[in-house]
């Protein structure tokens, strides 16, 4: 199977009323898309618009950059002067102000350990300069956190622990252009493929990755206000990596899809009041897939 098959991008609105009821996936038909693709990266950058950037396909990285409009459907390719490199694998997140920030990536045999921002106004990247930063990686994920903040956890970087996973964690501040690490001892274990989201008031909501094999069926809250990792509830999705998390509002997150033995196209959401995992069964929902992205349209999820 080629990338192209497992990754093939798919844009679909999801509408939650309740945990419990009327729910269910509405594909939608733009005139004009993206290729398709896998390893690309997606991020809301402000109202009803997402931004989409790289990837790869069975033949080559990709280079090019759209916006996605929910208010009418439509896919706008756009040409920045001076865009990052080809490029997959990477992260990207939302940082405040109609900006995306992106760090990491795959670039031919390198991992990239560039930091730059994207600004919606002017339609450009901007490269940054921070004194320190994360080694090269590809595989991670990061997550909006608040305040002009992101959080970046794990990924793969092609050698330090032998199999080139990664468990750090570092928070990134966009007034201070810098990244400082953050050291725990109880934290998620090294791993790449697995997803991170926003989950309302300073925490971040991380599941699942892979690491030699061993896919991973937990869920871990990043807490700032005390800069601690804290694993969750024991029962959920399946062990999985190269699915993806959003969220939904309130203290919610949804996941859909993923990948352990054969691509998935199971629906979650997680509860952070109560602390569980619901399977949500669509009468309509994408097809079994994986290295897709999902974001949001709305800050308010």
């Amino acid at each position: 199977m080629t990338l192209k098959l497992i990754g093939s991008l798919l844009i679909f609105n999801i509408i939650i009323n309740s945990l419990y009821a009327d729910d269910d996936w509405v594909q939608k038909y733009p005139f004009t898309k993206p290729a398709a693709r896998a390893f690309f990266s997606m991020s809301y950058i402000s109202d009803n618009k997402v931004l989409l950037y790289g990837g790869y396909d069975a033949d080559s990285s990709k280079y090019d950059y759209w916006i996605y409009n929910l208010d009418n459907n439509t896919w706008t390719e756009k040409t920045p002067s001076i865009p990052p490199p080809h490029i997959y694998g990477h992260s990207m997140s939302y940082i405040g102000d109609n900006k995306v920030l992106l760090f990491g990536g795959r670039i031919g045999s390198n991992y990239s350990d560039t930091t730059r921002i994207y600004y919606l106004e002017s339609n450009s990247w901007e490269k940054q300069y921070p004194s320190t930063k994360p080694p090269g990686r590809m595989g991670h994920d990061m997550a909006y956190i608040g305040n002009g903040k992101i959080l970046l956890y794990g990924g793969s970087c092609g050698s330090p622990d032998g199999y080139g996973k990664i468990d750090d964690t570092w928070i990134y501040d966009l007034g201070e252009n810098s990244w400082n690490q953050i050291s725990t001892s109880y934290k998620p274990s090294l791993r790449y493929h697995h997803r991170m989201c926003y989950i309302g008031e300073g925490k971040v909501l991380l599941f699942g990755g892979e690491n030699f094999g061993t896919r991973y069926d937990d869920t871990w809250l990043f807490n700032l206000s005390d800069s601690t990792w804290t694993k969750k509830c024991s029962s959920g999705p399946s062990g999985r990596y190269g699915q993806d998390i959003e969220y939904i509002g309130g203290d919610q997150v949804l996941l859909f899809g993923g990948r352990n033995g054969g691509n998935k196209n199971d629906t979650w959401v997680y509860d952070l009041s109560a602390n569980y995992w619901i399977l949500d069964d669509n009468s309509n929902k994408p097809r079994a897939t994986s290295f897709h992205q999902i974001a949001r349209t709305s800050m308010d999820g």
